[in-house]
């Protein structure tokens, strides 16, 4: 039986749940409503996207959320998600936003102004379009001249709110200077002592294991992922009185995880790493790929408990993303974990899962990695009078 077709992880916006909402940073977003846009950076893991998403849901604003990724860096790719995005915000909207196709190219910068200058036009006031993980998309394309011109086509009661890991590219560098963009950055979004202390109180630890982070506060330095794996270890009383040096950053993340990680039991490791190659997953999905019956109660408790995994509706199925981070280290470890054979086993079986979703460019790409080339040439073909529609090209990264 079919799958039901999920909505693109790329344009869904997260489930705001049991999430500690952060009124300092919520007035410091008020005060900058009349800019254009809003630059969050900060590294991985400082709750940047969860600081929007959950002020988006408590100011009840109207938005499109996007997730960037290197697959961007093909301009009719972004232009054709940005549209189905909208159309799922309008339903009733018939006419749909042009697509980049071959005879626009010459003239982009022309195309890209009426194409946002109509895109805002279709969206009730106050209204944000949000790209998140913009590091993602190459300084060497064209992409962050697009999303500059999209900056100068902000109308009144309009922003683009961009999350990234990285500062500001040059390419803002005018507009940054103009005002139109504020930066809300590392030393914005660092936690308060009362603001750890908030988020331990919300999840439900014990008193005891608050009385141990008041003395780890300082070594968490105010980064959430910090936060979260030194409460999970304080939990299992992981931590030692003098506890660590410092936490700063991916490798300190890979350190915790990996300690909480060879914690689990076999089965449960097993389902994390192989679910990994699923960018986005529905229960059924995980079950399908992990073979595991259990999979979508360890899936449903993670989510719960904000373990660096999201859970987004919007569909008509409930679908879960790990966090960026959280699957770089799966991944990582799958590669380690398993053969090179096996790997290819899984990337293939998960593209044709995600096939049944309609979701065609990730499947594309689990293809081309495990070196599946006759569905891969099967999937372009079948599909290929759409791509020349809608004016775009394969492969979407590398040769």
């Amino acid at each position: 039986m079919k799958a039901k077709t999920i909505l693109p992880a790329k344009i869904t916006r997260p489930i705001v749940s049991n999430i500690y909402l952060r009124k300092r940073l919520f007035k410091q977003l008020d005060t900058e409503r009349k800019s254009k846009g809003i630059y969050v950076c900060g590294p991985p893991g400082a709750g940047k996207t969860t600081l929007i998403n959950s002020y988006i849901e408590s100011r009840t604003l109207s938005s499109l959320w996007y997730r960037v990724d290197e697959g961007d860096t093909d301009l009719s790719t972004f232009f054709h998600y940005l549209s189905l995005a909208e159309k799922w915000l309008n339903p009733k909207k018939k006419k749909p936003l042009p697509n980049l196709t071959p005879e626009y190219k010459l003239g982009i910068n022309t195309f890209a102004r009426r194409y946002f200058e109509e895109l805002f036009s279709r969206m009730k006031s106050p209204f944000s379009l949000v790209l998140d993980n913009f590091q993602d998309a190459s300084s060497e394309s064209k992409f962050h001249e697009i999303v500059n011109i999209a900056l100068n086509e902000v109308p009144e009661g309009c922003k683009i709110i961009i999350i990234s890991r990285t500062t500001p590219p040059s390419a803002f560098s005018r507009s940054i200077a103009n005002k139109d963009i504020k930066t809300i950055g590392w030393d914005d979004l660092q936690l308060t002592e009362d603001e750890t202390m908030g988020i331990v109180r919300l999840l439900g630890y014990k008193e005891s294991v608050c009385n141990t982070l008041n003395t780890q506060f300082c070594k968490c330095r105010g980064w959430i992922a910090g936060l979260l794996l030194l409460l999970e270890r304080a939990e299992k009383n992981m931590i030692e009185r003098q506890g660590v040096n410092k936490i700063a950053g991916e490798s300190s993340f890979n350190y915790f995880m990996s300690e909480i990680f060879e914690k689990l039991d076999d089965r449960t490791k097993d389902f994390l790493l192989k679910t990994s190659f699923l960018p986005a997953m529905t229960l059924p999905m995980t079950i399908n790929l992990s073979e595991n019956e259990k999979g979508g109660e360890i899936l449903t408790e993670l989510s719960k408990r904000h373990f660096f995994t999201e859970k987004s509706g919007g569909a008509a199925v409930d679908t879960y993303h790990y966090h960026p981070l959280f699957r770089e280290f799966l991944l990582s470890s799958a590669g380690k974990s398993f053969t090179k054979e096996h790997i290819n086993e899984l990337r293939i079986k998960a593209g044709y899962l995600l096939l049944d979703t309609g979701d065609i460019d990730n499947a594309v790409e689990l293809f081309k990695e495990a070196g599946y080339y006759k569905g891969l040439n099967r999937v372009i073909i079948k599909n290929a009078p759409e791509l020349i529609k809608e004016g775009r090209r394969y492969p979407r990264r590398g040769n």
